[in-house]
């Protein structure tokens, strides 16, 4: 009896000091799993001059922060933590800042070239790959579940000017464009795996008359961007899903750009596939219904189903309207086509016609 008291005593001092040994910065919601993103300096100390884009820039990086925290699924490492555990104690004091370019370089170049939804085939097993073993030490050290890894591999700015047809003052027009390509890649670190990867493409523009101010500056690409960005990472980590039935909601709402009229296809997962080494390479997936956007709140919407049976876990993938492409017309219309009264009010849009008036001519009909 007496032996039992004093093992209850020890276990009463001892396992307060051992909860309290765990670190803080791993106390999220339970909801919530733990992502670091990579900028310019996390990785690359001796890369971080002016005009390098081999890299993730800090600006953009904070911005794919932001939209990832507005999700409310990731909670995101404090940068200056995880630039301290990169440059001491991961990967030691004794490797120099070449050592870390080539680690990561080599990382980049060297990631399955896989796509949106796409489970990487290779590096199952990270201790057979040293790269992505770095990577799984990393957010090991840093309790992160998942590390976000991008690449601007372009950012490239133009202008356009035209003048202004029949403007007396000389008036012009000028078009600003960026153009921008970005790689991303996530890696989880519990496996130290790729379990998805993306490349973005995205162009803004902005018509400027003269006289009138540009809107868009140098960092209205990082807003856009950032947000793409981080709506792909949501995509791979957190695939749009039915989770409630009643009604049918989904998990993406006015935060993911989500609007009341939107159409979704419901797409049921089904068996895994498995190549002949035993790695899953995907999963048999069956179109079940469509389901149109009712309501709308910042992380959920609600759906109203058009057709099909669904289940609670379905995906669910926004059907995106297909750009109209104007085709080239083979002849030139008539400036001024023969249509009768009734035809133009059939058509319910009124016929305008354009002309210039010049005050004081000099024609032969004219007054001198």
């Amino acid at each position: 009896m007496l032996l039992i008291r004093m093992f209850a005593l020890l276990a009463a001092l001892v396992l307060p000091v051992v909860g309290a040994s765990s670190p803080q910065t791993l106390a999220v919601a339970d909801n919530q799993v733990r992502v670091a993103v990579m900028g310019q300096e996390d990785f690359h100390p001796d890369r971080a001059a002016a005009g390098n884009v081999r890299s993730l820039p800090d600006d953009l990086a904070a911005r794919v922060i932001e939209h990832l925290n507005n999700t409310r699924r990731f909670s995101v490492v404090e940068r200056a933590a995880l630039r301290r555990v990169v440059r001491e104690q991961q990967f030691g004091r004794d490797k120099t800042a070449s050592d870390l370019d080539r680690v990561i370089e080599k990382t980049v170049e060297n990631l399955p070239a896989t796509s949106g939804w796409t489970i990487a085939a290779a590096a199952t097993a990270a201790d057979h790959n040293d790269v992505l073993k770095e990577f799984q030490d990393l957010g090991t050290t840093v309790g992160a579940d998942y590390i976000v890894y991008a690449v601007l591999e372009k950012q490239q700015g133009s202008s356009e000017t035209t003048a202004v047809p029949f403007s007396d003052s000389g008036r012009t027009m000028t078009t600003n464009m960026v153009e921008a390509r970005l790689r991303l890649r996530v890696i989880e670190t519990r496996l130290g795996r790729v379990i998805g990867a993306d490349s973005l493409r995205t162009r803004i523009s902005e018509s400027v008359f003269t006289g009138r101010a540009a809107q868009m500056d140098e960092y209205s690409m990082f807003d856009h961007l950032g947000k793409e960005a981080a709506l792909r990472v949501l995509d791979i980590v957190f695939p749009a899903r039915l989770v409630d039935a009643d009604p049918w909601i989904i998990n993406r709402g006015s935060n993911e750009q989500v609007a009341v009229g939107d159409q979704y296809e419901i797409v049921r997962e089904g068996k895994e596939i498995k190549d002949d080494a035993g790695i899953v390479i995907g999963k048999l997936k069956s179109a079940v219904g469509s389901a149109r956007v009712a309501q709308v709140q910042e992380t959920l919407a609600v759906l109203t189903p058009l057709s099909g049976d669904f289940a609670v876990n379905d995906l669910a993938i926004l059907q995106r309207a297909a750009d109209a492409a104007v085709a080239p017309a083979s002849a030139a219309p008539p400036v001024m086509a023969a249509v009768d009264s009734e035809t133009a009010q059939a058509t319910g849009r009124p016929r305008l016609a354009i002309g210039l008036v010049k005050v004081h001519s000099t024609a032969t009909t004219g007054v001198d």
